[in-house]
Parts: C-alpha cells; structure tokens; sequence
C-alpha cells in the first residue's frame, strides 16, 4: 500500500475518533462511540428474543415479579431524573424489561436496549430488595453507559489498526525475513487482546459506580452493594486477579463500593439513613 494510502487510513480513523465522542451519564467519562446506539438495540432485539425463547423460565412468578418490581422502581427513578437534567439522549432506545432466568449460576446480564436477565442463583444471593437493586442497578448502567456500543467501536478501532500495522510493513517488507508480517500481527493482536481485557474491567466497575447512584435515586441504600461482592465473594473464593479477566475481583469491588458511597448518596432521594448505612 502507497504511503498515501497509510496517512488517508489514519486520518480517517482520528476523524471517526473526534466525532465518535460521547458522554456517559452520572460518571462524565467521554467515550468513543462509533455505533448508532439506537440502531444497534434494533439489531439485537431478534438475537434477544431468540435467546429469551431458548432459556428455561422459573415456576415460581413470584421472582418474576419481584426481580419486575425493583426494576420498574429503579428505572421510573432513573428516567425522571435524567428527564429532569435533561440528559434524556441516554435514554433513547432504551425500553426496560427484567427478566428471571432459571439457572443455578450466580448471573446476570444486560443486552442493549435495556433488556436484562437474572438467574435463579443470583437471587438466592439476593434475600432482599435492596441487594436485587445492587445486581439490576449494575446492568442498568451498563446499559445507560452504552458499554456494548462501546466495546463494538474499540473492536472497529483495532481492525483499522491492524490495517494500518499491516500497510506499514508490506511498505517495508524488502527488509524482513518471512514470517515478520505474522509475527507483528500476532503481537499487535495479543496486546489488543490485554487490552480489551483492562477496558472490559472499566467498563464493569463503571456499571457499579452508576448502579449504586441509580440505587440511591430509587431510595435503596446504596451502601449494599459492598455487601453483594462479600457476598458472591464467599460463594467464589478462588476468583482472583489475572490481566485475561474481564472482570475485577470481588475485594477490589468491595472496596470500590465503599470508596463510591460518599458520591451515591448524594443523590440520595429517600428518608434520613441510619448510621450503618452511611460512610
């Protein structure tokens, strides 16, 4: 490839970086978003009912209407106060629907457009309302943060990268040996690959900074979600750190719930607290 064609690629990949920027509610982080927020919920929703049509639904409703319950609370809490800031772009494409899943594993997820599954055993973790806001609040701003736009537009960033890596060395490859091309591509994707894992790990611990905001708008102490991690902590002691997670570990979430209580409460919209559920 002419060294023109480099430059006009990566002019090209900064202009889509400059115009790609967003900002995520309630944490103020600018992110790169090169995907259509609303499109891409669109483009999930035939994914989403495919795999709610195949995932086993529990007997008992009443978890369904529990897990329904608190979604609903949190997300009328969540959409009047970002109505009321004037931030309701976050919302767009947005239609909340909590779901129960029966499956012994501790689990929840959150696809775009605000469609989120919990697992029978993460209720169990679960014994009251406020934990449940602990684990819907967490999915709840992944969502809001639009991780999965996200994640998709670094995925779109790395592929022209790996474009340009590969240009630039077929421009100098009268003076490398065979096989340097595979070798610099492997290289390059391997460290992509670290770091996709780190970002995934920001992503997650964005989600709970939020998720304990939105706890607190919705009037539960969001002092509980340093007691959900000790709680999953027990259930999966041997989950520690490694830089292939794409999840922190349970301590350093403990931790980081207790740093983020002082921010969650003020925007704190129930009755006086009592001194437990306080910093």
């Amino acid at each position: 490839m002419p060294h023109n064609s480099i430059v006009v690629m990566l002019r090209v990949a900064c202009l889509l970086l400059l115009t790609g920027c967003v900002t995520v509610p309630f944490t103020g982080r600018t992110q790169w978003n090169l995907v259509n927020r609303v499109a891409l919920n669109q483009s999930v929703e035939e994914a989403y009912q495919a795999i709610k049509d195949s995932l086993a639904q529990p007997t008992d409703t009443s978890q369904a209407g529990r897990v329904q319950r608190v979604g609903r609370r949190l997300a009328v809490a969540t959409e009047g106060y970002l109505r009321q800031k004037g931030q309701s772009n976050s919302l767009q494409g947005v239609n909340w629907v909590f779901l129960v899943v029966e499956d012994s594993s501790i689990n929840a997820s959150a696809f775009p457009g605000g469609k989120i599954f919990v697992t029978t055993g993460m209720l169990r973790v679960c014994p009251t309302d406020t934990l449940l806001a602990s684990v819907l609040g967490h999915e709840m701003g992944h969502v809001l943060a639009g991780h999965t736009a996200e994640s998709y537009s670094k995925l779109m960033v790395n592929m022209v990268g790996m474009v340009a890596v590969a240009a630039v060395d077929v421009a100098q490859s009268s003076t490398r040996a065979p096989g340097d091309t595979t070798r610099l591509l492997d290289s390059y994707n391997g460290l992509q690959q670290l770091g996709s894992f780190a970002h995934s790990r920001k992503q997650e611990g964005e989600a709970d900074r939020i998720g304990m905001i939105l706890m607190a708008l919705a009037a539960y102490p969001p002092a509980a979600q340093a007691e959900l991690w000790e709680r999953i902590g027990r259930l999966e002691p041997g989950y520690s750190f490694a830089l292939e997670n794409s999840h922190p570990t349970h301590g350093r979430r403990v931790r980081q719930a207790r740093q983020r209580l002082p921010e969650a409460l003020r925007y704190w919209q129930g009755p006086p607290l009592s001194q437990a559920q306080r910093p």
